[in-house]
């Protein structure tokens, strides 16, 4: 019985090191938290007038479609197969006049096709506009910002941006 004891006591370390070691128990190595997916990254743009017919600006009291000669440069980081835009003049929160897409001329010789244009990621898209409908302001009124908004084929917004753009308007 003596030499079964000593035997006994002789493999004690080595069932130490066993259960310090996780033999027998799960892997050796501890599973690895997961990591969460990293959100998709974000699309950017830019917008910025380039010309404007300037500061006081003349509406026929019985024209409803005029307003000032506007010409723009538009990026953004991603394709837009069917890039509609629109642009409201607005005095606080109303809004005075309104242009879009259709309205306009492109001058950057990329493609469009009326109510919608093809954009490219990075290059400068440059459009001019000349035609407004006038909203809800009357004919005489001061603007104080412009709302250029870009919608894709699909109806969803994908940029939008907001610029200080004070303009007098008068019969």
């Amino acid at each position: 019985m003596k030499s079964l004891t000593r035997q006994s006591m002789s493999l004690l370390p080595i069932a130490v090191a066993w259960v310090l070691l996780g033999c027998g128990s799960g892997p050796a190595h501890p599973t690895p938290l997961a990591t969460p997916t990293p959100a998709p990254p974000v699309d950017t743009g830019s917008f910025a007038v380039t010309s404007s017919s300037g500061a006081f600006i003349n509406v026929a009291d019985h024209l409803a479609h005029s307003g000032p000669d506007l010409t723009f440069r538009f990026t953004f980081s991603a394709d837009i197969p069917q890039m509609h835009w629109e642009i409201d003049l607005l005095q606080g929160s109303q809004k005075c006049l309104a242009t879009q897409s259709a309205y306009a001329t492109r001058r950057d010789g990329g493609p469009s096709s009326g109510y919608s244009a093809e954009y490219k990621a990075g290059s400068a898209a440059i459009f001019q506009s000349s035609f407004w409908v006038l909203q809800d302001c009357g004919t005489s009124f001061v603007t104080d910002h412009l709302l250029f908004t870009v919608i894709g084929g699909d109806a969803k917004q994908l940029f939008q941006q907001t610029v200080d753009m004070g303009w007098t308007f008068h019969p």
